[in-house]
């Protein structure tokens, strides 16, 4: 079971819109979440666009996310290293373009570079595992093109 805390503005500036959001979550598996966005509408021309985006998220660890089990240690009843669940902060910086054509189209490109960034070397690791990177640093860029057909 979660919960979640959501506030979204947006402010018209003349031509311009100003969306601005925060999201708070937890969930009973002991996993918080905050999560910022900002999102400016620049309409540059009639029917076309430019959107910056920024978005930071922090994520707390699951109660069952364990890095690694020692041998010899009592066992918890339920563990994961999976590092979806671990703790991480994440960037994402991206400018999207939208151009609006005849008959209710839309055509757009978008690049963001993504930015994932967690504890790699943690202070209870063990042995050989504190010369490891127990969570490798994420850099991604993702560029889409995407069109839409507003038929209803």
């Amino acid at each position: 079971e979660f919960e979640k805390i959501q506030e979204q503005f947006g402010i018209h500036l003349d031509r311009d819109i100003l969306d601005i959001s925060y999201r708070h979550l937890w969930d009973d598996w002991g996993l918080r979440s905050h999560t910022a966005e900002l999102r400016y509408h620049w309409r540059f021309r009639e029917g076309r666009a430019l959107v910056p985006h920024l978005r930071w998220y922090r994520q707390s660890a699951a109660d069952t996310y364990r890095h690694s089990l020692v041998e010899g240690e009592l066992l918890p009843a339920h563990a994961s290293a999976d590092p979806r669940l671990a703790a991480f902060d994440a960037w994402t910086l991206g400018l999207k373009y939208r151009h609006r054509l005849p008959h209710d189209q839309e055509i757009s490109f978008r690049a963001e570079y993504y930015r994932h960034r967690g504890e790699d070397h943690p202070d209870d690791a063990v042995g050989q595992l504190r010369n490891q990177d127990l969570f490798p640093d994420l850099d991604a860029v993702i560029v889409q093109i995407g069109y839409r057909l507003d038929i209803f």
